[in-house]
């Protein structure tokens, strides 16, 4: 009868245990509520007493910026144009060095 009463206690005390560990979990829940709810309120009094201030007004300076990035455009545009007139003549001035004048090719045979 021991061997049955030692599987008794064993199960007792498991049951036991899960009932302790299940009693334990909804009592650290409901602290966490608590805990949950009165931080919850500190953060709503927090809102409450918050004011934004008002952005302080600088157009002159977002229109100094303005015309900074309008010149810079204005400097990009020239350098782009006068990059592509140099391309422009560096193959004007190649093709008219590779071409051979009209009857000129006839008098190099003998050359």
């Amino acid at each position: 009868m021991q061997c049955g009463s030692e599987r008794y206690e064993d199960f007792m005390q498991l049951q036991y245990q899960k009932d302790k560990h299940e009693t334990d979990r909804q009592r650290y829940a409901d602290e966490i509520k608590v805990i949950r709810k009165e931080h919850l309120k500190e953060v709503e009094a927090a809102r409450k007493t918050y004011k934004r201030e008002a952005k302080a007004d600088d157009t002159a300076g977002e229109k100094a910026h303005e015309l900074e990035v309008k010149a810079m455009k204005a400097e990009l545009e020239k350098i782009r144009r006068q990059y592509v007139e140099e391309r422009d003549h560096m193959r004007r001035t190649k093709c008219h060095a590779l071409q051979i004048p009209e009857l000129k090719e006839y008098d190099l045979e003998n050359y």
